[in-house]
């Protein structure tokens, strides 16, 4: 594989940027993408604050790769995203959705395979702070929270202004007998 992300002009199919990943990561699978929220080309197409894409690694499972990259207009490279190699590990090879907040500050990744719901500053001048959440997938910003579903029915909220030494998961509802899939979106 060549893993990489495009960006179309919907008009005419012309190519006007593309990002890619060195090849040693040829393995993993480019699955889920947002926007940041700074502005755009002049046609449409990712902002000039650039993406987050969130990945599936297809390769050895004793061999530990980031899963989380950042696109921008000064590079053409996807730049991975510093969550340490133990987080990557706890992910499991695989990120099930990726969500940024409105103001584009924070950012968000579920790892349902390793239970795992991280939240990071964009910027990452924030250490990610890590959830743990059976089969987390569905994440989405509302404000100054982050939602999160899970695949054994959990719905849960995560306060962004909580200090990172708490444990800042409420859980609001436990559904009997319905499951969440990857994506959520605030309405």
């Amino acid at each position: 594989m060549r893993p990489n992300v495009v960006a179309l002009d919907v008009r005419t199919g012309d190519v006007l940027r593309s990002w890619s990943l060195p090849p040693s990561l040829h393995q993993l699978s480019l699955r889920h993408l947002r926007c940041l929220p700074n502005g755009g080309f002049p046609n449409g197409g990712f902002p000039n604050g650039g993406f987050i894409v969130a990945a599936q690694f297809e390769g050895p499972r004793n061999e530990i790769v980031p899963l989380v990259f950042q696109g921008s207009q000064e590079s053409a490279e996807l730049r991975p995203m510093d969550f340490g190699e133990e987080l990557y590990r706890a992910m499991s090879h695989y990120c099930g959705s990726v969500a940024v907040s409105a103001d584009g500050r924070f950012a968000s990744v579920s790892a349902p395979r390793g239970n795992r719901v991280v939240i990071l500053s964009v910027d990452g001048e924030i250490n990610p702070h890590v959830l743990s959440l059976e089969d987390g997938s569905g994440i989405g910003f509302d404000g100054q929270s982050l939602f999160a579903t899970s695949g054994s029915g959990a719905v849960v909220k995560a306060p962004l202004d909580a200090p990172q030494t708490e444990s800042p998961m409420m859980h609001l509802q436990e559904t009997n007998g319905l499951r969440w899939d990857n994506h959520l979106t605030a309405i």
